[in-house]
């Protein structure tokens, strides 16, 4: 694999772990350096090169490749793809995940994200996610609760959709289409309680996840 189709995919990788595209190349390789120094080894990319030796992976080599040619790089959005131009190169990538989220659940890509989070730092950077299991527990339980208190309503009957939760703005829904009343849903009111709670313990700044909401308009 070359260092444009790892870059491909390294953008791909973004997009499903902060479910959009990368604002600039910086966050890009910023992102990319998180892979390279996943062991948390070095403090910078430039100590890693002065390693003995440095361990030149296809990730080192593409955010090595970004670093050195930054100023004739160009990144943009349009008309919901992201376009990376580099001289008469160009690499483009489409993805959506509000639209994916419509198809049928057992088509969509991201139904491997289903029920998991992604938990990032005050910069919005992703951390170390050791809070899947407590996350899935978590999910549970409210359900459990919901269900004691509205027996009558269908669970199986469920609307996807990603999220966003943290102090300040509290829940955010990622995919305004769909059409649930974030204010008014009694599900949703439930689940913000209780993250409420599951940040606070954890001292997490923002957590994102994909969830299937019970639809509640009779």
């Amino acid at each position: 694999m070359n260092v444009e189709e790892n870059l491909y995919w390294r953008v791909n990788d973004f997009y499903d772990a902060y479910l959009r595209y990368p604002e600039t190349l910086d966050e890009l390789s910023d992102f990319i350096w998180q892979i390279v120094n996943a062991e948390y080894e070095y403090k910078s990319f430039d100590l890693y090169l002065k390693s003995a030796p440095p361990i030149f992976t296809r990730d080192a080599k593409t955010l090595d490749f970004i670093l050195n040619n930054r100023d004739k790089m160009q990144m943009a959005q349009k008309q919901g793809r992201l376009i990376i131009t580099y001289k008469h190169k160009k690499i483009e990538i489409q993805k959506n995940v509000c639209k994916d989220l419509e198809m049928p659940l057992e088509k969509s890509h991201f139904i491997y994200k289903l029920n998991t989070c992604e938990i990032f730092d005050s910069d919005g950077r992703i951390m170390r996610n050791y809070y899947n299991d407590d996350f899935i527990e978590l999910l549970t339980s409210v359900k459990k609760q919901y269900l004691c208190k509205h027996p009558n309503i269908d669970v199986n009957k469920l609307i996807y959709s990603a999220f966003r939760y943290n102090k300040h703005d509290g829940l955010v829904m990622l995919c305004p289409q769909v059409k649930v009343n974030i204010k008014n849903n009694l599900y949703l009111k439930d689940l913000s309680f209780s993250l409420d709670t599951f940040i606070n313990e954890r001292d997490i700044n923002i957590i994102q996840f994909i969830i299937g909401v019970p639809n509640e308009k009779k």
